[in-house]
């Protein structure tokens, strides 16, 4: 009996910190419930499942000047995808390779720079000029001219005049429209332009 006794004695005690501890952790104690049944291959089937916490997502507010440095550093991303589209078609039209503009798609920006560093072109259908968070149709005859002819760096100069030209305002006090080269895909001849407004 004594031996009884010093065991149970010792089973409290080791199981009080834990029970401790889950009352500092505000964690359920363990209540009586009905025993795990025995399956046939020997395995129990659960009596309780216990389900984590739903956590919510952490959302750290950035500073005004954090925000600035990431509009910095989105805004030199965006001028190194011009420069280095700019740099292939004028490689491509020293070394005689240049491909014919089949497509344009003038998209409302300031457009992402992983577009440019997509495989292929963004697809919005089959028409010459695609209009992309843009309502101006008369941007479509503006360019007619240019389908069908080489990209070369003075089309690609022409082309970005044209579309700032047909979708300027001329607010007074209005800074003025940024259009710029958003992607060049010579093997499908498509090219996308991003237009940011100036206001």
């Amino acid at each position: 009996m004594k031996y009884r006794c010093s065991i149970i004695s010792v089973c409290l005690a080791s199981a009080l910190p834990f029970a401790l501890a889950a009352q500092d952790l505000d964690l359920p104690l363990p209540v009586e419930g009905p025993m795990p049944m025995v399956q046939a291959d020997g395995s129990l089937t659960p009596t309780l499942i216990i389900k984590p916490p739903i956590s919510k997502p952490i959302i750290v507010p950035s500073t005004p000047e954090q925000r600035a440095q990431e509009v910095a550093i989105l805004e030199l991303e965006r001028k190194l995808v011009e420069q280095q589209v700019r740099r292939q078609i004028a490689e491509a039209h020293q070394n005689g390779t240049t491909q014919k503009l089949k497509q344009l798609i003038v998209m409302n920006g300031p457009v992402d720079f992983s577009v440019s560093r997509a495989p292929k072109p963004p697809e919005h259908g089959a028409q010459k000029v695609a209009l992309v968070g843009i309502n101006d149709k008369d941007v479509a005859q503006s360019v007619e001219s240019f389908f069908g002819a080489p990209m070369t760096p003075e089309s690609e100069q022409a082309i970005l005049e044209t579309v700032k030209q047909q979708l300027a305002t001329g607010k007074p006090g209005e800074k003025p429209m940024q259009v710029r080269v958003a992607g060049w895909w010579p093997a499908e001849g498509v090219m996308a332009v991003s237009v940011v407004s100036g206001s």
